[in-house]
């Protein structure tokens, strides 16, 4: 094959100068075997053959008749030589160019990096790298790349990118000795429970500054002792002492205001929490709107449980000229959901 394409590209080589000589000459029509040229009108021999004509006495003439004309010449040549060379790469360079990049390749490993942002960003689970749509993407915009498994992104790549994390983070913590800590407890909707402890405060250029510094799992009951156990933990891992705590945000549930005196830190009520509490308060001290809202829970319910009923009320929005928007179902630790539910059971 090597020596085919050495042969192939000679030949090509050849044509390209043989080109650049007739830019000089013009072939004589009656004799195919003479040229002339086109500075000086002379008409030079150029073999007895007509089939196999070269262009040496051409190339003689131009050197010693026009020296100027034959450098440009020679220029010409080596400039169209060298990018023949530039276009024709060898078979080993062809054969690279379509090769799967290695794990170690630097745009192997920017590409995983950005893989992994994406998923940890957009809450993507590991299985997007199995999905043949996804695959099929990546296949097309990036050949030489090969996807990793969703096995080698949880315990590989994920175990990496969260240990530059955290370094990144216990970095960025050491700089300061002034923290606000805020707590807040949550559950999936697999019913799992969560703490969730985030670290804030101000840089000296004064630029706001928050990491979440644990999502810890809650397996036991929620008592101020069980959580108390899970932030101390969590601060004594990220070197943060409890002098270097300016104040500990929580919401108003007893246990959280019981965690804040047993561990003697200056706390505050978060603003929302309290703010939901009072709004609360208000509509259930109010029978006749209590009782609004209790009805347009189980309306909504309704509808939202029944997917005969939903399309029956589709149906009817789009028969009357109403806006085809769905119902909304409040959510008990949002208050403002409340107000939602209400509009919209309103616009309908």
């Amino acid at each position: 094959l090597s020596s085919d394409g050495d042969a192939g590209a000679d030949s090509e080589e050849n044509n390209m100068a043989s080109a650049v000589v007739w830019k000089y000459f013009t072939a004589e029509d009656a004799d195919k075997t003479k040229g002339k040229c086109n500075l000086y009108e002379l008409v030079l021999s150029r073999g007895k053959n007509k089939n196999d004509c070269g262009t040496s006495s051409m190339r003689k003439h131009l050197s010693v008749k026009h020296y100027d004309t034959s450098q440009s010449l020679c220029a010409q040549e080596s400039e169209d030589k060298a990018g023949l060379k530039t276009c024709q790469p060898a078979i080993t360079d062809a054969f690279a160019a379509t090769c799967p990049w290695p794990q170690d390749h630097p745009q192997a490993k920017a590409l995983i990096r950005q893989l992994m942002e994406m998923i940890a960003m957009d809450m993507q689970p590991f299985s997007i790298v199995e999905d043949e749509g996804f695959r099929r993407l990546c296949a097309l915009a990036v050949p030489r790349y090969n996807l990793p498994s969703q096995h080698h992104l949880s315990e590989k790549v994920l175990e990496d990118l969260r240990e530059k994390v955290c370094l990144h983070v216990y970095k960025e913590v050491e700089k300061t000795d002034q923290f606000v800590i805020s707590l807040d407890i949550w559950t999936s909707k697999a019913t799992d429970s969560y703490l969730g402890v985030t670290a804030h405060w101000v840089t000296e250029d004064y630029v706001r500054q928050q990491f979440i510094l644990a999502v810890a799992s809650l397996t036991s009951n929620h008592t101020a002792a069980n959580i108390q156990c899970l932030l101390l933990g969590v601060l004594e891992k990220w070197n943060i002492t409890c002098d270097k705590i300016h104040l500990l945000l929580r919401d108003g549930v007893s246990n959280m205001a019981k965690v804040a005196a047993d561990t003697k830190l200056p706390d505050a009520t978060c603003f929302l929490h309290s703010l939901h509490l009072v709004v609360k308060e208000g509509l259930l001290s109010q029978q006749a709107v209590s009782d609004i809202r209790s009805t347009s829970k189980r309306i909504v319910s309704h509808f939202k449980h029944s997917p005969i009923a939903e399309n029956w009320f589709n149906d009817i929005q789009a028969e009357i000229g109403l806006v085809q928007h769905f119902l909304l179902q409040e959510e008990p630790t949002r208050w403002n959901t409340c107000l939602y539910m209400l509009e919209r059971l309103g616009e309908q």
